[in-house]
Parts: structure tokens; sequence; C-alpha cells
């Protein structure tokens, strides 16, 4: 039983030690969004759809290390992201709608979603 305890409190504390919490995230803005990387919304959403576009949701919070990484990554090598791919960040403590609609129960996750609007894949992370 105190192994147990003990294990349970070093993953509780790992957690808050490495930021995934559940308290809500930042604000997060992408200061300059491009074609392929850009906010959620459900304009920019029809529209890349309708330009013939695979969008990838990515699903982030700014208290996950691992969701901010990603994040990063995709700015530093945002001009390697292939024409007709369109990657749209989305909060995953504010999406409430986006969530329940693709299935979305944990954060950094993407969903891949073809031309014709029906989700190709989704992976959580």
């Amino acid at each position: 039983m105190k192994k147990l305890l003990m294990v349970t409190t070093l993953i509780l504390w790992f957690g808050v030690l490495t930021g995934c919490n559940r308290w809500p995230s930042e604000p997060y803005v992408i200061e300059n969004p491009t074609d392929n990387f850009q906010e959620y919304s459900d304009t920019g959403l029809e529209t890349a759809l309708a330009g013939e576009d695979t969008v990838v949701l990515y699903f982030w919070a700014s208290r996950c290390p691992g969701c901010m990484a990603l994040k990063n990554d995709i700015i530093a090598k945002s001009d390697t992201i292939p024409d007709g791919i369109t990657i749209m960040a989305a909060d995953f403590d504010t999406a409430t709608a986006l969530k329940e609609l693709y299935g979305v129960t944990k954060k950094h996750t993407t969903v891949y979603i073809s031309p014709d609007g029906t989700v190709a894949t989704k992976n959580t992370h």
C-alpha cells in the first residue's frame, strides 16, 4: 500500500513539475499565421477543405510541454509544410464542441481531415 501511495504521489508531482496539470491554457496566438499553419476557425476549415487541402487539427494546451514543443517545431519548419496541407491549432481547453465533434479526449491530439471532410485518421501523442 505504501508503494502504491508513493508511486501515485510521484506521478502527480511529475505532472505538476512538468506543467501537465489541469489549469486552463494561457491564451495562444500564432504570431505569424501562414496559409499552412493557423489558428482554428470554422471559416479557415471551410476554406482549406474547399481548396482541396488535407487539414490537420492540432489540439494543444500551453501547460503541456509536448504540445508546446510540437507547436514550436511546426512554426520553425512551417516553410517545409507541403502544399495541400493546412495545420490548424485548436485550444484543447476552449474547443469543446470541436473536441466532441471529432471525439478528442486528450490534449496533444491530431485529427487528419480529408478534403471531402471525413476523418482520415486521429493520433494521440
